[in-house]
């Protein structure tokens, strides 16, 4: 699996299809969605917010998506 992602190649699977999976190993877990956003800010990404979902953390972006620590991402439904 890809480990390494361009902030493209995360826009274009969230884009994709409804829920897009990412290998997000290598990536620091926490539930509440800090090392999922700082690994996103480094890619260029603008986080609005990250929080604990109760399941994991998941990862608000200006860009119009939604990254979950455990790997799904998919364009922003509600926020």
């Amino acid at each position: 699996m890809k480990t390494k992602y361009t902030k493209q190649d995360i826009l274009d699977l969230a884009k994709d299809e409804e829920r897009s999976f990412m290998d997000t190993n290598g990536i620091c877990y926490d539930l509440e969605g800090k090392g999922m956003a700082e690994y996103l800010t480094g890619l260029g990404f603008e986080v609005i917010k990250y929080y604990d979902t109760g399941y994991n953390g998941l990862v608000i972006c200006k860009e119009g998506i939604q990254v979950s620590t455990n790997g799904f991402c998919s364009m922003v439904q509600d926020f």
